[in-house]
């Protein structure tokens, strides 16, 4: 029996031995180093969670957004590349300027031949005008070479970019005034001489339903090349 109380004696001694250990100032379970620990741990998350959300922002036309953002049909491109109606911006050597736009149902004297009719074509009236749940989109811009040499500019690489509040469509030239029909697939394309100019206007068409609450963006392309390339400019159409 008295051996029994000596060991257990002994064993209390030990364990409060250990606990006194513990409970010392400074030591692991202090407030202050409880505290630390987690705050580590919650700095270390939000360094974390910082160099996710970096790594998923995207450049855009409208500054860095995250990328579950990016429209569809949205390209990822560098904001300089991107200019305001007042601007003229240079690519390949050529100077792009809108005078002026309009949205219109009245086809003008712009030709239309028969190769040229695309679908929406089908809801014009006789004489070309739109009757149906489609517009015309109308460019009036002055197209410079600024460089030394000859250049070539084919209108078919201009775009109106329209953005909605879900999508980015595109839609591609259908007509433009000064057409040569004589000069068959390369009507569109004219080479200009260092100091001249074409001056005309760009015909496109838009579905009316895109014309409510979007905005409309001028997008050039010399290169051809589908998808963003370096040379692509965008005016945007105030």
């Amino acid at each position: 029996m008295l051996k029994k109380i000596i060991w257990g004696t002994a064993a209390l001694f030990m364990l409060g031995t250990i606990i006194v250990y513990f409970i010392k100032p400074g030591e692991l379970f202090s407030s202050d180093n409880i505290f630390s620990a987690q705050a580590d741990l919650t700095s270390g998350e939000e360094n974390t969670l910082a160099e996710e959300n970096k790594e998923n922002m995207l450049s855009t036309d409208k500054g860095m957004v995250p990328e579950e953002q990016v429209l569809e049909g949205e390209e990822i491109i560098s904001e300089e590349n991107y200019y305001k109606m007042s601007e003229s911006p240079v690519t390949r050597g050529i100077r792009y300027k809108v005078n002026s736009w309009r949205v219109t149902k009245e086809k003008g004297n712009f030709i239309i031949e028969p190769y040229m009719k695309w679908p929406e074509y089908q809801q014009a009236d006789e004489n070309g005008n739109m009757a149906g749940s489609y517009s015309y989109i109308i460019l009036d811009v002055s197209i410079e070479n600024v460089s030394d040499s000859v250049d070539e500019v084919d209108l078919m690489n201009n775009y109106i970019r329209i953005r909605s509040q879900d999508k980015i469509t595109m839609e591609e030239l259908r007509t433009f005034s000064g057409l040569d029909s004589g000069r068959g697939m390369l009507a569109a394309t004219y080479p200009l001489e260092p100091g001249e100019k074409y001056e005309g206007e760009l015909a496109y068409t838009v579905s009316d339903e895109l014309l409510q609450d979007s905005s409309y963006e001028y997008f050039i392309r010399p290169s051809g090349i589908i998808g963003y390339n370096e040379d692509t400019r965008y005016i945007k159409l105030e």
